[in-house]
């Protein structure tokens, strides 16, 4: 879906998905319903538009958070629960990966798993936009990231790329594991599993 440049800030007016797509277990299995986690997307000729809702029983509800690079964090998936996206402009081997924390810390590095082992720059910057609060029980997660986060050219409308959608809630000694695409293993790094994105 094509949305106009003027939109980049205000994500109320970005026309993300009607039907969003929900995530299940990494095995393919439903998750509880209190825990429900969607993604919807977007996208126009400046970036790729993303909208996590990710429900969870024990949150309250917050104010918006407008995030900086301040918010960025290393090792993010290890303090916070997070919602991920895993995103291939070409061969699936070599993706960006970008994590997502209710209260605005995020994570964005770039990956290449062609190698054994995989290798993961830390030091990579994608420049992406993102904001996050919570509401009635669910956090919701809005970013936009630059097609100049992807060494290639935009996409056009028919356009392939790979990727795939993740969620870590942990509560208690319990992790849930969530995936778009199920990886069958608790590991997200698993190209051969990414699904296609359609750009139209």
């Amino acid at each position: 879906m094509r949305i106009t440049s003027e939109f980049i800030r205000d994500f109320s007016k970005v026309p993300f998905s009607e039907n969003p797509v929900f995530l299940n277990e990494y095995d393919g299995q439903k998750v509880n319903f209190e825990c429900l986690t969607s993604f919807e997307t977007a996208w126009n000729d400046f970036g790729f538009f993303l909208r996590f809702k990710a429900g969870d029983p024990f949150s309250k509800d917050s104010e918006l958070i407008e995030s900086t690079s301040y918010y960025r964090t290393k090792e993010l998936w290890k303090i916070s629960q997070v919602c991920e996206a895993f995103i291939a402009w070409g061969s699936p081997d070599k993706y960006r990966e970008f994590q997502f924390a209710p209260d605005g810390r995020f994570l964005d590095i770039s990956i290449d798993a062609s190698t054994t082992p995989r290798h993961a720059d830390f030091d990579w910057r994608s420049r992406l936009q993102y904001r996050a609060y919570t509401l009635s029980r669910v956090h919701i997660c809005e970013a936009v990231i630059p097609w100049t986060a992807f060494p290639a050219l935009p996409p056009s409308s028919g356009d392939i790329w790979h990727g795939n959608f993740f969620r870590i809630f942990s509560y208690g000694d319990r992790s849930i594991y969530m995936s778009w695409s199920p990886t069958f293993k608790v590991d997200f790094h698993q190209p051969i599993c990414f699904g296609e994105i359609l750009f139209r």
